[in-house]
């Protein structure tokens, strides 16, 4: 298991990449991570778990548990905006040169596009445990920056197992930072609140479709097509429907029909579906890209034979 990226196709792609870069090294990169560590106080958190890393390497080419030392140096870099100066400025070209020409230009972007780190990287350990108000899955972080000329309140919110900040803000005021926590709690119960209702509604849901019942489906581009189905069994919650054949009613042959079902005349195979929506909208799924509902008995219109395209 890598230590500082998190695992899936995203990873192993940057990984691979990394493993590739060969640049220019004139010194070990733990020499380099303690000369930065004099200059730049304090550590912004979200360099400080590659800074650390960096500690423990010698050469680019070293790894630290699965991650390449070029990638380690690549994140480092990606977390260090922040960290200003004629000596941050000389530490970040020698080591975009240890990366690679490539690899220097897109540092900004692979930052950008880099999985998310855990928790406990992203928060800083003096925020101490997160509030965790009851009733929701909120794990929200305060604590006070004491670099000058920075907003002093900070606050982290995350919903929960995610390790994607719901927001990460530096406020001006404790009074700015309250308000924001107390819309989050509230924002995230009417949420929860929601997604409870759509799981009872789920689990309560009845279609009220019967053996026998038609169904329709309209569908085309710049024409209209219909297709009827029959229910032929009910399952549970679930149908089994099968598509009939359609009679021409009116307009035979000409631009525009108007179609009726012909029960029993089955012109598809059976096919089991879970019948969603409710009252008048109840349908089911039959295409990626068309729903059947109930037929109301009245003639619809669909383009002639010929006329489309």
């Amino acid at each position: 298991m890598s230590k500082l990226a998190s695992e899936g196709t995203l990873a192993q792609k940057i990984v691979a990449r990394f493993l590739s870069v060969v640049g220019t090294q004139t010194r070990p990169i733990h020499e380099i991570a303690r000369e930065i560590l004099q200059d730049w106080k304090p550590v912004y958190f979200g360099a400080k778990p590659y800074l650390e890393a960096m500690l423990e390497l010698d050469k680019v080419s070293d790894s630290y548990g699965e991650d390449p030392g070029s990638m380690i140096l690549a994140y480092f870099l990606s977390n260090a905006r922040g960290w200003k100066g004629e000596k941050a400025k000389a530490i970040k070209t020698e080591l975009k040169k240890m990366i690679g020409t490539r690899s220097a230009h897109d540092v900004e972007a692979w930052g950008r596009r880099s999985p998310v780190l855990p928790r406990e990287h992203q928060v800083p350990a003096d925020a101490g445990k997160p509030l965790e108000p009851e009733g929701t899955d909120l794990a929200i972080y305060t604590w006070d920056d004491a670099r000058p000329g920075r907003p002093k309140f900070r606050g982290m919110a995350f919903a929960g197992k995610g390790n994607k900040a719901l927001w990460d803000i530096a406020f001006t005021t404790q009074s700015n930072r309250i308000e924001e926590i107390r819309k989050t709690i509230e924002r995230r119960k009417e949420f929860l609140a929601s997604k409870q209702r759509e799981r009872d509604e789920k689990a309560n849901f009845q279609h009220g479709l019967k053996v026998g019942d038609i169904l329709y489906c309209s569908w085309g581009y710049d024409q209209t097509n219909i297709d009827f189905y029959q229910i032929t069994e009910e399952r549970g919650k679930m149908v089994v429907i099968r598509e009939i054949a359609a009679k021409v009613v009116e307009g035979s042959g000409g631009p525009s029909e108007r179609v009726v079902p012909e029960p029993n005349q089955f012109v598809g195979d059976p096919m089991l579906k879970r019948p969603t929506g409710s009252g008048s909208h109840i349908g089911v799924k039959v295409h990626s890209f068309a729903h059947a509902h109930p037929w109301d008995g009245k003639p619809l219109h669909r383009t002639g034979s010929g006329y489309g395209h």
